[in-house]
């Protein structure tokens, strides 16, 4: 609790290795959903306690499901508590390997991008997109 109020944002996960991922180099708070339909819960109660927040969403592409759920779920939670959810562009040939997380690569040159915006100010949003995050 002591890490979510002196962070200028929280970073929610959908699952467990993602966040341990981002929490060990991003140097954020950061919280795991533990499933892409908990996201919008754990999301609305952050902002509700925390209100100054931003609020990351770091979804999952589940470009091999049907629906992909992971990418709607993300979307929806965001854009329901007026946060951002970022998203690695994999190559065709990692969507081949089945990349779907932020947890799926070594710690990458885009992955050390993704990790140091997190680092910068909240209100970096341009920085996030510029990455193609």
């Amino acid at each position: 609790m002591h890490k979510i109020v002196m962070s200028p944002m929280v970073v929610i996960a959908e699952g467990y290795a993602t966040t341990a991922t981002i929490a060990k180099h991003g140097k954020v708070s950061v919280l795991a959903a533990y499933d892409s339909e908990n996201l919008l819960s754990v999301a609305t109660a952050i902002r509700e306690r925390w209100s100054d927040k931003m609020i990351v969403i770091a979804g999952d592409d589940d470009h091999q499901s049907e629906n992909n759920s992971g990418r709607e779920k993300a979307l929806a939670a965001a854009k329901s508590v007026g946060g951002v959810a970022i998203f690695l562009r994999f190559s065709a040939e990692e969507r081949a390997k089945g990349l779907t997380d932020f947890n799926d690569l070594p710690i990458s040159e885009s992955v050390r991008k993704f990790f140091w915006l997190l680092g910068r100010c909240p209100d970096d949003r341009a920085g996030l997109s510029e990455l193609g995050l």
